[in-house]
């Protein structure tokens, strides 16, 4: 595992999204609350947010074809403690895309004050402000 760009409070909520600890020395595929979507999400969410790091996995077998792995943490707004993978199988060319969430967020939001919002999951209580007068 190739850890990149992830500071150790990320880290750390990564490790928490994953359950796992910091001595795991592979990440089980599929990922909690994968969802396949499309290329274009997946480089739509690069190119307007940053994600908190990658990591870089070895080969694993899926389906009988071995995929190497990209994990992107993004831990913001709706990902919060997810983001995205995507695998690449070298034998066949194909890419595949997935966003991915520790918890599978059921957010409910309430107003702070006039431009400022507070949304909160009602499963796993992780929170997030969206200030809409930036």
């Amino acid at each position: 595992m190739l850890v990149r760009h992830m500071n150790d409070k990320s880290l750390e909520r990564f490790y928490r999204a994953l359950n796992i600890d910091s001595k795991a020395f592979d990440i089980k595929w599929p990922l909690p609350n994968t969802v396949e979507v499309t290329e274009h999400e997946f480089w739509n969410w690069n190119s307007t947010y940053d994600f908190a790091g990658e990591v870089w996995l070895q080969q694993t077998k899926i389906a009988d074809e071995w995929w190497s792995r990209s994990i992107y943490f993004a831990d913001c707004s709706r990902l919060l403690l997810g983001g995205f993978a995507v695998l690449h199988c070298h034998w066949s060319k194909r890419v595949r895309y997935f966003e991915w969430r520790g918890c599978d967020h059921v957010f409910t939001g309430r107003r702070i004050a006039n431009c400022l919002h507070s949304y909160t999951c009602s499963k796993c209580g992780e929170t997030y402000e969206v200030d809409s007068s930036d």
